[in-house]
């Protein structure tokens, strides 16, 4: 929830009520007690991730057909058993399986306006008040500028990001989640521009943070390149819209996910 009252600070009034009904974290604590070796990073929960729990605490992403597509090419690579094929990956990773493998989102409310729109169109809100409405329209717009250019800064380096205070409490609460995710050695994959983008971005912020504070309690001492664990080590399209399919897609997908079973397969041997 950290995500939701950085943003009802910085916006013109309460919004955690509302927010807090479109909010999809990663996986709990008490689901993942420690460090994964491999981490998917992602763009941002949509509907179907909105739907998979009535409470922000049970909902988790990679709920819909782009987790599924994601488990049906861990089947075809040993990764998950046949049994398992036909369910998201969000709900395996919910249950405690595939303990050595993270999803992490760069942000953890929909950077699509579409998922609020067709969730406020179905009636499907529960804010846990009496009213699910707009706080108000200026902070509404506020937020959809803020998400749209969060996923045009995946699609181009001329982009600033972040250059407001909602970018940069967005920037740094994914960075935070993206550290705390991660045991030693850890291998990144970006699904998606966005993704990738995010992560460099936040590499870049760790570094500048291990560079100029010797005494940041991170154990890192200046000039340590730890941080470069952020930047992505393997990246391929996000699966969702039949992206996997294509040629140039599947080819990108093999190779991740021959990095995957080489990096998970060292982290068992460890």
């Amino acid at each position: 929830m950290a995500i939701i009252q950085q943003l009802d600070a910085r916006l013109d009034s309460h919004w955690c009520p509302f927010l807090s009904a479109f909010h999809v974290p990663d996986v709990q604590a008490h689901v993942r007690k420690t460090g994964a070796s491999v981490v998917f990073v992602v763009e941002s929960p949509h509907t179907c991730e909105v739907r998979s729990g009535k409470r922000a605490d049970c909902r988790y992403p990679l709920a819909g057909r782009s987790g599924k597509e994601i488990t049906s090419k861990f089947v075809d690579k040993g990764l998950l058993c046949s049994h398992h094929a036909g369910r998201s990956l969000g709900e395996l990773l919910q249950e405690g399986n595939l303990d050595w493998l993270r999803v992490v989102n760069v942000c953890e409310l929909p950077l699509q306006a579409d998922a609020y729109h067709q969730l406020f169109a179905k009636g499907e809100l529960d804010t846990g008040s009496e009213s699910a409405s707009l706080p108000s329209l200026q902070g509404w717009g506020k937020l959809m500028v803020t998400f749209r250019k969060i996923r045009k800064y995946g699609k181009t380096t001329s982009c600033k990001w972040p250059d407001n205070d909602l970018e940069r409490a967005i920037m740094e609460d994914f960075r935070e989640r993206l550290r705390r995710a991660v045991s030693d050695s850890p291998l990144v994959v970006a699904l998606g521009e966005v993704a990738a983008a995010a992560c460099r971005k936040a590499a870049n912020k760790e570094r500048e943070r291990t560079s100029n504070d010797p005494n940041n309690g991170s154990g890192l001492s200046p000039g340590d390149e730890n941080w470069k664990w952020m930047c992505p080590g393997v990246t391929a399209p996000h699966p969702s819209r039949g992206r996997w399919s294509s040629e140039e897609g599947s080819a990108k997908v093999k190779e991740m996910l021959c990095r995957v079973v080489e990096h998970r397969d060292q982290s068992v041997k460890s």
